[in-house]
Order: structure tokens, then sequence, then C-alpha cells
């Protein structure tokens, strides 16, 4: 999902109320989660380079144990 003029702080709450409804939806049984990786663009980044980093912060949030939102900024 790409988020135009939204800052960091922003695009986590997005982020978290997603991560929020489908957790809490019902969707039958098994439950259904998901993780997801964050990442704000610096000037001059390319998309490709803010890609990369959103996927490495969506796998952090896997092995992290997943059902989480995670920034790449945490990363660092």
């Amino acid at each position: 999902m790409i988020l135009p003029n939204t800052d960091q702080t922003e695009a986590m709450k997005i982020a978290e109320r997603i991560r929020s409804h489908v957790e809490k939806a019902n969707w039958g049984t098994p439950p259904i989660t998901i993780s997801i990786g964050v990442a704000t663009g610096m000037s001059g980044d390319s998309g490709n380079v803010l890609q990369s980093k959103a996927d490495r912060a969506l796998y952090a949030s896997k092995e992290r144990g997943r059902n989480r939102v995670t920034h790449a900024g945490e990363l660092l």
C-alpha cells in the first residue's frame, strides 16, 4: 500500500489499525493474522529502495513472532 504525504507516525497507525481489524474479524478457524512492514520514503529514495525497506521490515515482523507491524527504521 502506498500512502502519499503520510509521515511515519501516521503510516504506523494505519498499518496497526489494519492489522488489528484483520485479527479481530470473524474469518472462521483457524484465526487469520497479518504481519506488516512499513517504510517511510526519504528524499531521493527510489521506488525500489522503498520497496526493499518495506520488505525487510515485513520479514522482521514475521521473525519477531508474526501478527505485528514493524517500521524499517527499527532495523537500523
